[in-house]
C-alpha cells in the first residue's frame, strides 16, 4: 500500500514525477554498482543523461556520459566508444 501511495503522489504533478524518477534511477544505479553490475549502472546513467539533456541539465548529463565513455575506453573500445558517444549525442533531440 505504501508503494501505491508513493506512485499516486509521483503521478500527481510533473515535478513530483521528475523527483520520483530521479530518485529511482539514482537508487538503481547505486544498487547495480554495489552488486558489481557497473556496466548496467552506466547504461541506466546513459538513459538518465538523455533525461537531463532534455531538461537542460547539461552538467549532470555530461558527468553521466563521461562515465559511459570511460567504460568504453577501459575496455579498449576507444574508437567504437567515441563513435557510439557521438551517435548518442546526435540522438538527444
Amino acid at each position: 500500500q505504501e508503494i501505491t501511495s508513493r506512485l499516486e503522489m509521483a503521478l500527481s504533478s510533473p515535478s513530483k514525477f521528475e523527483a520520483f524518477y530521479l530518485n529511482i534511477c539514482s537508487k538503481t544505479m547505486h544498487e547495480f554498482k554495489r552488486v558489481g553490475r557497473v556496466r548496467t549502472a552506466i547504461l541506466v546513467g546513459r538513459d538518465l543523461a538523455k533525461f537531463h539533456c532534455r531538461r537542460g541539465n547539461f552538467d549532470k548529463a555530461e558527468e553521466l556520459l563521461l562515465e559511459l565513455l570511460e567504460l568504453f575506453q577501459s575496455d579498449k573500445w576507444s574508437h567504437l566508444g567515441m563513435s557510439f558517444f557521438l551517435i548518442e549525442m546526435e540522438n538527444f533531440d
